[in-house]
């Protein structure tokens, strides 16, 4: 690969990318690295994990696709998608980058200590009751797609070809089958 190409395509760790696009964290939000890692030949992914005074942020680039995750500095291993929280509390997308997750942080950054702080046992109940709704809604949604594999199935079924070959009489044949190649792979 031409050198020039390969510069273009190579990415710094994600602490150098944090530094340079969101400095604001470090300087004005009182963040700082604890830990990070960056692993050039894996897709360049990297990891960064920021502790502030209120909560711990972890940016995570995983094959070029960038997720921030927070905990409470009381459970620092709690870790909690940060865009399903932001979903959850404030219901706020975030962009997955970034410059995405960026000025959501800026701008309610006291409302996110408060949440993972104060008040983390209403955050917990809030997010366990999100995940059951977006787990009901999913589920509904795939039971809807799912008729369509069963009517498919059911008008296969229907003709005399798709009852002979969905029948057991088929099983038993195949069944059958591999019995005799079995006992004749000695012989051949």
């Amino acid at each position: 690969m031409d050198s020039r190409l390969a510069a273009v395509f190579e990415l710094k760790p994600i602490k150098d990318q944090l530094e340079e696009k969101l400095p604001w964290l470090f300087s004005e939000l009182g963040f700082r690295i604890v830990s990070y890692s960056f692993d050039p030949a894996h897709f360049d992914n990297s990891t960064a994990v920021l502790e502030g005074p209120s909560f711990r942020l972890r940016f995570v680039r995983d094959m070029g696709l960038i997720n921030a995750q927070v905990a409470p500095v009381s459970d620092p291993e709690r870790w909690s998608d940060l865009k399903f929280v932001y979903e959850a509390v404030f219901r706020e997308t975030p962009e997955p980058t970034l410059e995405g997750y960026g000025p959501l942080l800026r701008g309610r950054l006291a409302d996110l200590a408060e949440a993972l702080g104060p008040k983390l046992p209403q955050t917990i109940q809030l997010l366990d009751r999100y995940a059951a709704e977006r787990y009901k809604i999913m589920t509904q949604y795939y039971a809807s797609r799912r008729p369509l594999g069963d009517e498919m199935l059911s008008r296969i079924r229907a003709t005399r070809i798709g009852r002979i070959v969905t029948g057991p009489l088929i099983w038993v044949l195949i069944v059958v089958l591999l019995w005799v190649l079995y006992s004749w792979r000695g012989r051949l």
